[in-house]
This record gives C-alpha cells, sequence and structure tokens, in this order.
C-alpha cells in the first residue's frame, strides 16, 4: 500500500518547446517494496509529452494517475513503468490528463530496491495545456 502522500513542490516551471516544463523534488521512498503518492500541482486538463525521473533506486516503478489513491489498472492509471534502474526518460508521450477540475497528477513511486532507498527524487514533465 501506499505509505505517504508527497506534496511535490516546483523548483522550475519554463516554457519548452513541446509545451511548459515543471521540475519538481521530492524526498525519499524507503527501500524494499514500499510506495509514496507524489501530488504535483500541473494544469487542468493537459497532455503530457514528455517525463523524465531520476532517483538512487536500482528497480523502481511509477504509476501516473488522475486522482489521489487510484488503483492500479484503473481508468485513472495513464501510465505504467516497471523496473527501471536509476532513471525513466521518455519524449515520445501523447497522454491526456483530465483532472476532473483540480490541477494535479499524482505519481506513486515503488521502491521494489531491497537496498537503496530512493534518495530525492526529481521528476521533469512536459504538459501540453490548450
Amino acid at each position: 500500500g501506499i505509505m505517504a502522500i508527497i506534496d511535490a513542490t516546483a523548483v522550475s516551471s519554463f516554457e519548452a518547446p513541446a509545451g511548459r516544463a515543471i521540475r519538481v523534488t521530492t524526498g525519499s521512498v524507503a527501500a524494499s517494496s514500499t510506495s509514496d503518492e507524489i501530488r504535483i500541482t500541473a494544469f487542468e486538463n493537459a497532455v503530457l509529452k514528455e517525463l523524465d525521473v531520476s532517483c538512487s533506486s536500482t528497480d523502481f516503478d511509477i504509476s501516473l494517475r488522475t486522482s489521489a489513491g487510484a488503483t492500479a489498472n484503473s481508468s485513472d492509471e495513464k501510465l505504467k513503468v516497471t523496473s527501471e534502474n536509476l532513471h525513466y526518460y521518455e519524449t515520445d508521450l501523447n497522454i491526456t490528463l483530465v483532472t476532473r477540475g483540480t490541477p494535479y497528477i499524482y505519481l506513486v513511486i515503488t521502491n521494489n530496491d531491497a537496498v537503496n532507498a530512493t534518495g530525492t527524487i526529481t521528476i521533469d514533465l512536459v504538459l501540453q495545456t490548450n
């Protein structure tokens, strides 16, 4: 289950060729299959074009959801990647994020690394707004 809900604070925001780029950083997720839900203030009803997640874990999963507490494999889960090692980077996304009247999106990070906590997680998103 999810251990904590973390409000991520944007450390930078700027215009990028594909849309508006947001960088957020969060605290660490403990080792051994621990999950934290990270709430990111983004834009209501945006399209995710790029996602870059880096941390110190050698085995982590990412689930991108459009509502708090949404379950895996639900209609609110828009992206799921598993078994990433230190870094996930995708520039060819086109995921519509309908956020139902809020500016929030949620990244659930599950750390499957039995030894290493994630350390600081850096998340870069590029969002196209209407």
